[in-house]
This record gives structure tokens, sequence and C-alpha cells, in this order.
């Protein structure tokens, strides 16, 4: 049970690594539904359990804040994976039109055999008597028809129900495997206590400071960009009316993730040459994880789960 209960919470937390969220998925359906609740689950894998159609990760799905691409309701999946129940599978199948016609011939001639045999009675004995007889073979040769045609049925017409087959579910889309780096190769150029880097086009600055010994603030400046800095609130607008405001974002300690609102300068790198963090790869520290990649700049708090993700054509905010 407490391993059942670990597993769980792995799926459920922010912070489980992307690769992990995957395998958790491939090796666990009954975790499926809490990693499509997961807000950290990537949009591959979140695609991937959307086509596995479970009416429960369905139900997750819809709670969310899906890309374009959608999701599928809960209702909608439940009627698309409802296994068939014996109860929709007949127990005979209906007589064919062919068999109606044959019974309804062995009837009609029963019938009129039967008003034959009354106008014999009227005639003479001898004749009733030759026309009960002729009755009887008649009715033999129906009965053994009618047998053959029973017994055939009963081969035909009796349903076999077979289990129907799950089939494994396919391994999850890849996710972004960035190398990790050692921080000691990206000191801070504004002091001892932190690291600082720069992406490999050099338009992108960041850095991970502490203050006594523990996190104190992260975040990125960009210099050229095309989008258009969040319209300031509170004491962001206030901000924003008397020092520079905007290219970038800063996420303290305990979060939330904010835009830059400065003075000077907050990151070495936007005034001296500082380590690169090539594409492909990530640096950790103080709980903080930065991720580099040709597409921008990715970083979080592993505690909090705040962070950005920034490049000169878009940001988003976490």
């Amino acid at each position: 049970m407490d391993d059942a209960n670990c597993l769980t919470r792995r799926a459920g937390d922010p912070n489980t690594p992307m690769v992990e969220l995957a395998q958790l998925a491939y090796e666990h359906p009954e975790l499926r539904a809490t990693l499509a609740a997961n807000p950290s689950s990537y949009e591959g894998l979140l695609q991937w359990l959307e086509a596995l159609g479970d009416p429960e990760v369905a139900k997750a799905l819809a709670g969310r804040d899906l890309p374009p691409w959608g999701q599928v309701s809960a209702e909608g999946a439940t009627q698309e994976t409802e296994a068939p129940t014996s109860s929709t599978i007949p127990s005979k199948h209906p007589l064919s039109p062919r068999t109606k016609f044959i019974s309804g011939a062995v009837v009609a001639a029963i019938v009129l055999a039967g008003a034959g045999a009354a106008l014999a009675v009227a005639t003479t004995q001898n004749a009733r008597i030759a026309q009960r007889e002729q009755l009887a073979a008649q009715q033999d040769h129906s009965d053994a028809a009618d047998d053959d045609r029973a017994a055939g049925a009963a081969q035909t017409q009796t349903p076999t129900q077979t289990a129907i087959p799950t089939p494994e579910a396919p391994l999850p889309p890849s996710v972004p495997v960035f190398a990790p780096q050692d921080p000691a190769a990206f000191p801070s150029a504004l002091g001892p206590d932190g690291v600082e880097f720069d992406s490999p086009s050099g338009n992108i600055h960041c850095g991970i400071y502490l203050s006594g010994g523990t996190l104190d603030y992260f975040g990125c400046a960009i210099d050229e960009y095309d989008w258009e800095d969040p319209t300031p609130t509170g004491a962001a607008l206030e901000c924003s009316q008397m020092i520079h405001y905007g290219g970038g974002f800063i996420v303290p300690a305990d979060g939330p993730t904010g835009v830059l609102c400065r003075g000077g300068v907050m990151f070495g790198g936007e005034i001296q040459p500082v380590a690169v963090l090539p594409y492909g790869t990530s640096v950790t520290y103080a709980g903080v994880t930065c991720e580099s990649s040709e597409s921008g700049v990715n970083c979080r708090g592993l505690v909090t789960g705040s962070g950005f993700e920034l490049s000169s054509s878009e940001y988003s905010v976490f």
C-alpha cells in the first residue's frame, strides 16, 4: 500500500520529471487519470492519454485548459470505450424468411389435409381411411424435416462469446531529455552566491541567486523580442511608472512569477560575458532547473512549480 501511495503522489506531483511521468503512464494504467490532472504533464503525454479513450482520463482532461488540439468529453469517452455486454448479444437468431415460409407451408398443408379428410367422411369410409393414412405419412415427413432444421439451427445460432482482447497501449511519446551540467561551470559574475548563464544566441541572460545559503530568486532577461510585455497591475504598475519594466521575468523563492521591473542590471550576462548553457542541456541549482533549447529557455522552481519559458518570439509563465 505504501508503494502504491508513493506512486500516486509521484503521478500527481508537478515536480516529477517528465521522463518519470511518461514511465508511470505506460507501466501503471491505474495512475493515468492522476497523470492527466498533473499540471506538469507535457502536451505529447496528454495527447497520448486522450487517445486511449479512458473515461476517467477524459474526466481529468475536461478540467484542464488544453491547447487547440482539444479533448475528449467524459460522456463521449464512455460511449466509445464501453465494452459490449452479454445483454447486447441475442441468445437466439430470429427465423429467416425461408424458414418462416417453410413453417407456414407445413401448417397450410395440415389445414388443407384436414379439410380433405372432413370431405372424405361425407363420401365413403374407405376414402376416409385412405386420407388419414396419407395425412399421417405427410405429417411424419414434415416432423422429420422440422427436426433436421431445428438441429441445424441449434448448431449455427448458438452465440459464442469470446473475450475482447485489450490491446497493449503504445509507448508514450518521447520527452525532451536535457543533459545536466555541473553548476560549478556557471559562476556568477555578480557575486559568489549564485550561477549565471547566457543562451547560445547571446540574446537571453539568466541567473539563480542565493541569500543566506538558500534560494533568493531566479530569472532571465532578454535583449530583443517580438512579444508585448504583460500589462502591469498593482505594485508592478507603480514600478513601471518609475523605472524600467519588462524584458524578462523574475521568480522569488516562494513564487509567483513576475515581470522584471528594475533600475539597473539584474544578470551578469547583461554587462559581461558569462558561461553559455548549450542547447539540449540543463543546470539545476538551489532547487531550480533551467533548460536551454533552440526554442528558448525554460526555468522552473522544483518546490513551487513557478517559472517561465521565453524566446524572442513568445513567452509563457506558470
